[in-house]
This record gives structure tokens, C-alpha cells and sequence, in this order.
């Protein structure tokens, strides 16, 4: 899922850095293309940190896409596809790259073995396009269709803290090898709870309830996918993750515009 994250040391300069922050610099670093260094080395410690942060990453791509949205919010429509592509390419596409590796694998139908292989080919086959196609269809639907760029904002924050449930302790890396072997395993579901509450505290100020209760849902649906991929692949990796931030953005944003309009 991240070139940047891997056996072998990372070029942070030296220091006494806070644990916070290196969770933080590394979440950024791993996460988004903005500069940041982040740890000076990687195991599984580095990897629990930077996903305790993963939120963080949402927050500053969820300001970036607002941003936007609120400066075109007079044309939704434009507002809404540029709001999308700022967040995609504050990533590079992983998540979407993430997305396209998972929809192939599990299409297959292939034993895990055999979908493991599928996971890591490179190229994309018919399910990648098509689930790409429809989740991009549905967030940027959801995104001109919210009553206000808050909502941007909290949909792209809340699927970084569905991206964390595939990697909290009740699930495995299928290979200790790689991102996955980093991350998997890593996270509390009581970091998953103190950020869900956070976001939903400010979000009730300023979006009224269907945020919380939109991201509540998506958490639950990214937890069913994560044990869903777990079965088919007998473990997870750091694609499994990324597409549960992609789909979680998608699911909360979705669900909100519905419910706001109700």
C-alpha cells in the first residue's frame, strides 16, 4: 500500500522527537504526499503509532478538499469532482490502487493462496475498474449532494479511522513481510473509539448528527469487509486497509448526504 514504509531506516533527522509526533510525522509520511520524515526506523511499534495517527492524515486531506468545496460552492458539481481528485491526489491514489488489488482478489473467487498472488499483481483486471468506477460514482454523487463543505471535511476524517479497524488485534497479517506486517495487529479499538468520539463531538457542533451516525455505520460495514478479506485471503495487508479508508470515506459521505436530506 506505502513505498515509503518497509524494512530499513527513513530519513528523519536526529533527535529527541516526542512519541507523538513521530506518530503523527510518520502517519503523514506514509499516508499523504506531504513532506514529512517521520520515524527513523520501521517495525511493528513505528507501525502501531503511525496508525494511532491515521486519523490525522484524514483531517489534513478532509481541510484541503473543503477547502475547495467551500471556495466553489456556488457550482456543486464542480466543487464536489474537485474535491474528490484533491483528495486522491493528496494520496497518490494508494487507497484507490488499495481498492483495485482488493476488488480483483476477491472477485476471483480464487483460493487464498491463489488470491494472494492476485492481490500483489501490479495489473488491473475488469472488478478493479468496476468497483473504482462505482465508489468514485457514489462519493462524488455524495459530495454534491451534502448541504455544506463540513461534511467533506468529516467523510474524509472518518474514513481514516475506518482504515483503522482491519488493522486492530482481532485480525492477522497474512505475511509478516511488507506494509501489512507493520500494521496489522497493531491498533486498540479504544484508539477507534476516542477518535470516533472526537469526530463526532465537533462534527455534532457544526453537521448535526448524521456524521456520527453515518461513520458509526461505515466502521461497522469496514469491520464486516475486514473479516470478510480475512477469510478470503487468511490474513490482511496494507491493501486491505487502504480500500477500508476508501470505502469508509465513501460510506460515511454517502450515508450523510441521505440522511440529511431526510
Amino acid at each position: 500500500m506505502s513505498g515509503k514504509a518497509g524494512p530499513g531506516d527513513n530519513p528523519a533527522r536526529s533527535g529527541h522527537v516526542s512519541v507523538v509526533w513521530e506518530a503523527i510525522s510518520t502517519a503523514l509520511s506514509w499516508m499523504t504526499v506531504f513532506p514529512f520524515a517521520g520515524a527513523r526506523t520501521f517495525d511493528r511499534t513505528t507501525g502501531a503509532r503511525a496508525m494511532a495517527a491515521l486519523p490525522v492524515a484524514g483531517i489534513v486531506i478532509g481541510v484541503c478538499s473543503a477547502v475547495l468545496f467551500f471556495a466553489l460552492r456556488h457550482s456543486p458539481l464542480l466543487a464536489a469532482a474537485l474535491a474528490l481528485a484533491v483528495a486522491e491526489l493528496c494520496t497518490r491514489f494508494m487507497h484507490a490502487d488499495a481498492l483495485a488489488d482488493v476488488a480483483d482478489a476477491l472477485g476471483s473467487y480464487a483460493q487464498p493462496d491463489k488470491a494472494r498472488e492476485i492481490l500483489h499483481d501490479s495489473r488491473s483486471g475488469a472488478f478493479a475498474i468496476g468497483a473504482l468506477a462505482m465508489v468514485y460514482i457514489v462519493q462524488f454523487a455524495a459530495f454534491a449532494s451534502v448541504p455544506s463543505p463540513w461534511f467533506v471535511f468529516f467523510s474524509l476524517w472518518a474514513g481514516r479511522i475506518a482504515g483503522q479497524v482491519p488493522a486492530t488485534g482481532g485480525f492477522a497479517p497474512f505475511s509478516e513481510s511488507g506494509f501489512g506486517g507493520l500494521i496489522i495487529g497493531t491498533v486498540h479499538w479504544w484508539w477507534i473509539a476516542v477518535w470516533w468520539a472526537i469526530l463526532s463531538g465537533f462534527s455534532l457542533a457544526v453537521a448535526g448528527p448524521w456524521i456520527a451516525l453515518a461513520s458509526a455505520i461505515a466502521l461497522a460495514l469496514s469491520y464486516w469487509f475486514s473479516t470478510h478479506m480475512s477469510r478470503r485471503f487468511d490474513g490482511l495487508n496494507g491493501d486491505c486497509v487502504g480500500s477500508c479508508v476508501l470505502l469508509g470515506t465513501t460510506a460515511t459521505a454517502a450515508l450523510a448526504a441521505i440522511f440529511s436530506s431526510l
